[in-house]
């Protein structure tokens, strides 16, 4: 089976590897956030939940009386059209109606079985978690834990055939924004498919590691997404499946970055360089990235290699965007390293590379720091040379006065010192 592109599992997943932007590493501590609090449920709470008891209603009004098919599909058709009545009150402005609306019909739906019921709590709780109605996503939230109370294997608790009815809850709790609950549907049902050996089903715990990375990864729990995307790596190893295997290195080199620790981002980056080494025209962007995180961790050497590496890869493959990112950047490796001759090299080449493809912008960038780079090596006849051509460039992209100050101002401070100021002349002379 031929693997996908990369390049579009980089789209989707996470764009900064494609170098659309520089890798920026802030010297703060990586930490990760507190899921949001979860209140436990007080049976003694006044009022009580409005969904916590199933009352006679015009719609239903024995709501022991079990149902045939043909009552539950009349009652269906009955709660469809009151919960788009509760949408035009909502629409109207009137959100406290529409809620006492949507409530009656979420009573009323657990005639139906918890399928139909969660779903329902789950379309209300989004309304309700969007518009700050704490009370409301509250009540929903307590009714999908008692759902859950129900359908859980204990000893006063029903036997049921759960397992699609607790993957529909773990959504549901995502939506109302109660990770911590979604994953104590995951976790057990994890725990339970790892140590069920005899009959242990790899697609199945793929499916919840997934599940579990992904609430992680959405909630900034970084340090714990990281340790699943690892044993989802780990597992698709094992299966050889070299696509998942590329997705989630992919995934830990975003969280190593969002993390702020470049040095955990290297190995995975490596391992896609690896994985993708029959697939050239991916390694310009790949390979920007490596460096970029090399350079955050001051490896300043293994930096300039990548570096030059993407460089030449770009080369070849006409990719000049990265081979440009991939020399200015090299070349500001080479400033923060007091090379600067080296650095006035890069620039001096990319000036003229630049305005080859046409890139004016990039091509009076280079000018500008090839000026700035003359300056600080004293070469001030090279510096206004650069300076002029830069500013030549500026005039061809229609840059306001303004944009172009600073450039001039260096331009006019170059100048005045290679040109001596006039002698004052002696007394001695003076007429």
């Amino acid at each position: 089976m031929k693997m996908p592109s990369l390049i579009k599992s980089l789209m989707f997943l996470t764009p900064i590897l494609l170098g659309l932007g520089p890798l920026t590493v802030m010297a703060l501590p990586a930490r990760d956030f507190d899921y949001p609090t979860v209140a436990p449920i007080d049976p003694r709470r006044f009022p009580p939940n409005p969904l916590g008891i199933l009352t006679p209603d015009p719609l239903l009004p024995d709501p022991k009386k079990a149902l045939s098919e043909l009552e539950k599909d009349q009652l269906r058709s009955a709660l469809d059209t009151l919960h788009q009545e509760g949408q035009q009150q909502f629409a109207q402005k009137k959100a406290d109606g529409a809620f006492l609306t949507w409530f009656r019909e979420l009573r009323l739906r657990q005639a139906l079985g918890f399928r139909e019921e969660i779903f329902a709590l789950a379309k209300v709780g989004e309304t309700a978690w969007q518009n700050n109605r704490t009370r409301d996503l509250r009540d929903i939230t307590e009714r999908l834990q008692a759902i859950q109370a129900q359908i859980t294997p204990g000893p006063t608790a029903q036997t049921l055939d759960n397992s699609e009815l607790n993957e529909y809850l773990a959504l549901a709790y995502q939506v109302v924004r109660s990770p911590q609950l979604a994953l104590s549907v995951y976790e057990p049902r994890l725990t339970k498919l790892r140590s069920d050996t005899a009959s242990q089903n790899p697609i199945e715990i793929f499916k919840t590691l997934n599940a579990v990375g992904q609430i992680h990864l959405d909630w900034f729990r970084y340090g714990k997404a990281q340790r699943t995307y690892e044993d989802l790596r780990d597992l698709s190893r094992l299966a050889q499946d070299r696509t998942s295997e590329a997705l989630y290195l992919i995934q830990l080199t975003y969280i190593a970055e969002q993390r702020r620790q470049p040095q955990d981002a290297i190995g995975p980056l490596q391992d896609l360089i690896q994985l993708y080494a029959t697939q050239p025209e991916v390694q310009p962007a790949l390979n920007l990235r490596l460096a970029q995180n090399y350079a955050a961790t001051k490896d300043w050497p293994n930096a300039e290699r990548i570096y030059q590496t993407t460089f030449n890869l770009s080369q070849s493959l006409s990719q000049n965007s990265y081979g440009s990112t991939a020399l200015f950047e090299l070349a500001e490796l080479y400033k923060r390293t007091d090379r600067f001759k080296d650095a006035e090299q890069v620039y001096d080449y990319l000036v003229d590379s630049e305005q080859a493809v046409y890139n004016l912008h990039n091509a009076m960038k280079a000018s500008d720091f090839l000026g700035q780079m003359r300056d600080r090596q004293q070469n001030f006849p090279g510096a206004i040379v650069a300076y002029e051509q830069a500013k030549s460039l500026a005039q061809r992209l229609a840059l306001t006065p303004d944009q172009m100050q600073p450039l001039q101002t260096r331009l006019d401070n170059s100048r005045k010192k290679v040109t001596p100021s006039p002698a004052t002349p002696s007394p001695a002379t003076l007429p």
